[in-house]
């Protein structure tokens, strides 16, 4: 078997991926989609997700033939359920972990891309920043970042006492923090949660210094 694992590293949603990647130790060959540069929008990558969107994985299985799987949480989901990645999603907490996992991709992350949107790439492409979606933003955060933040209070995991996927999938949301401006820093647990992550899981930690390196040089170079 053989997997290729189309990705931009300055995504938070490759991130995700990649941080399981990392921790399970898996051997992939990376397939580096520029976003910054429209890559999600060549034919080529069309043909294989017609989103024009990654993470996507590529899967040469033997047995099954080609399997093509995109979605940070499925892949996530896919790697641990072929990988050995039982810690990461325990039987015993599985649908806690699950539950989190849904409720941050219909709640909790989806301010932090409207700020990116309007902060790092308006600016960038010479639109002018729409202060309504930001206002909206403003809104989500305020709602469901008090419900993480009361959640994980005196917790340093979002389930039970060690890195799960659900600390991989809702921790992305804040990878950007340096120049999308999202106001994390009024949630004192979440911050607090997300540094022991950095401190604590070595796949969380480089895959942070990895995004941070890629947006940075991107950033730089337009």
């Amino acid at each position: 078997m053989s997997i290729k694992f189309y990705a931009d590293p300055g995504s938070g949603s490759c991130r995700r991926v990649s941080a399981v990647i990392n921790y399970l130790n898996i051997d992939v060959e990376e397939v580096f989609i520029d976003l910054l540069a429209g890559g999600g929008q060549q034919p080529d990558f069309l043909a294989i997700n017609p989103t024009g969107m990654v993470p996507v994985l590529v899967i040469d299985d033997f047995e099954q033939g080609e399997i093509i799987l995109s979605e940070a949480a499925a892949i996530m989901l896919y790697l641990c359920e072929n990988y050995r990645g039982s810690k990461l999603i325990p039987n015993d907490s599985r649908m806690q972990i699950l539950q989190w996992m849904f409720w941050g991709a219909e709640h909790f992350r989806q301010a932090p891309p409207i700020y990116f949107e309007e902060n790092v790439v308006a600016p960038l492409i010479g639109n002018q920043v729409n202060e309504s979606r930001l206002l909206e933003a403003e809104r989500l955060l305020e709602r469901h970042g008090n419900i993480l933040n009361a959640h994980l209070k005196n917790r340093k995991f979002v389930v039970g006492d060690h890195v799960t996927l659900a600390d991989f999938d809702l921790a992305a949301a804040l990878s950007q923090i340096p120049r999308s401006g999202v106001p994390f820093a009024r949630f004192e647990h979440i911050i607090a949660w997300e540094k022991n992550l950095d401190k604590s899981v070595s796949a969380w930690r480089s895959t942070g210094e990895r995004l941070q390196q890629r947006m940075n040089a991107a950033l730089n170079t337009n």
